[in-house]
């Protein structure tokens, strides 16, 4: 007996939320055009512009850049461990003596994974932030009540990663071979 596929009646969210974004922007390009104070015309103009579903990046990718506009080039002076139990693939004095001394070379991403590389060496930090992880960038080393990992620069700045529920995730892998995440390995770019 041969069956037909039948095309899922359950809506698409992505497209839902697409079709609700590309709707609201169009509104409201209409209505910046119908104002006639052009001041007001061009402040709506750029309001607007943070609706347009062509401009909007991946949160990630957002986090990414800023780290790595703040960070490349920083070294590491040490690395405090608030909550040890971050750190997923070893114990957080391992994590923190392998750490302590590199710079920062880049940080990079893969899906929701943050990467970052060291420069002369293999040693890869990933970051998976899960959904109330946070990557804070701050010119003193002043801590916050949801701080758990901390990156102490040499120049005075920290690098503080932060996380509510503690639900995300830290990983050092001595080189981007020794990488043996399931989910990290089996994604596309």
């Amino acid at each position: 007996i041969k069956t037909e596929k039948k095309p899922t009646e359950e809506p698409c969210h992505t497209c839902e939320m697409n079709g609700a974004l590309l709707t609201a922007y169009g509104a409201a390009v209409t209505a910046c055009e119908l104002m006639e104070d052009e001041k007001q015309k061009k402040d709506c103009r750029a309001w607007t512009e943070l609706l347009d579903p062509e401009k909007i990046e991946s949160e990630v990718e957002l986090i990414k850049e800023y780290i790595h506009e703040q960070a490349a080039g920083k070294t590491v002076a040490s690395v405090d461990s608030l909550l040890p139990r971050m750190w997923r693939n070893c114990p957080a004095d391992v994590a923190e003596t392998l750490i302590t001394g590199q710079t920062i070379e880049a940080v990079k991403r893969r899906g929701k994974y943050l990467i970052i590389t060291w420069q002369n060496s293999t040693l890869q930090l990933i970051i998976h932030l899960k959904l109330t992880g946070r990557l804070i960038y701050r010119a003193s080393d002043e801590v916050e009540r949801f701080d758990r990992i901390l990156f102490h620069f040499t120049d005075g700045t920290m690098l503080s990663y932060g996380d509510v529920r503690t639900l995300g995730a830290l990983y050092v892998f001595e080189s981007p071979k020794a990488i043996d995440l399931k989910a990290y390995l089996n994604m596309g770019v």
